[in-house]
């Protein structure tokens, strides 16, 4: 196990997982220490779900069906927003910092290589699915923002690597169903678990955060 620093600092999404699984004992660990994150008056609201085996491969021979037909549009319990109604600063950072892969691999290819790894939902071998309560206050928001990045950095800590992607709860409705979830629950966010292809030319992609100063301002 790596110390928090390292964990936090290499972690990155990964678009490309080799096969090799991910144990039970290995979950129960990464959530057990992401359970510690904050959370409001201590309501922790948040639950997982966390499909794999071949559960999660039935599920991803749907979603890429699901995918694959011009018909069928998200219905994501969250909206998906687009890009031109994100504030403007956002905007720069996604059509700038965004475009690592459009500039390594050409916009057209970039396009297709992502769109062929998030109909797979990236070869994860585990999808851990975030959930709150249907009627959830905007402060759980932050405790799922919170648990979910201890979640990340926990497996990262055991060598476990992640993605955080909308691709995993775009069909909640098919995700109740095939999950036994209630419909008093909402699919926030699903996190991919397992581990890197480091020969997947998609896992270069390391995008660039902001400038420190552009993030901070210390007042005295």
């Amino acid at each position: 196990m790596v110390n928090a620093k390292h964990a936090i600092l290499n972690r990155r999404a990964i678009r490309a997982f080799k096969d090799t699984p991910v144990s039970d004992e290995e979950f129960r660990s990464i959530i057990k220490m992401a359970q510690k994150a904050p959370s409001w008056i201590d309501s922790q609201p948040g639950r997982v779900v966390i499909a794999t085996g071949d559960k999660l491969n039935r599920m991803r021979a749907v979603h890429q069906q699901l995918n694959a037909d011009p018909g069928i549009h998200t219905n994501s319990d969250v909206p998906f927003v687009p890009i031109s109604e994100w504030d403007s600063e956002s905007q720069f950072n996604m059509t700038t910092r965004g475009a690592t892969g459009p500039q390594i691999f050409g916009a057209e290819q970039w396009t297709q290589m992502k769109g062929s790894q998030s109909a797979r939902l990236f070869n994860a071998p585990a999808v851990a699915y975030l959930t709150l309560p249907k009627d959830y206050t905007p402060w759980s928001l932050y405790d799922l923002g919170a648990f979910g990045e201890a979640i990340m950095v926990a497996a990262q800590s055991i060598g476990v690597d992640s993605i955080p992607a909308f691709e995993f709860i775009k069909y909640p409705d098919r995700l109740r169903e095939t999950l036994n979830v209630s419909a008093d629950r909402e699919f926030i966010i699903g996190i991919g678990l397992g581990h890197a292809d480091e020969d997947a030319p998609i896992n270069r992609i390391n995008a660039p955060r902001m400038d420190l100063d552009q993030v901070l301002k210390i007042i005295k």
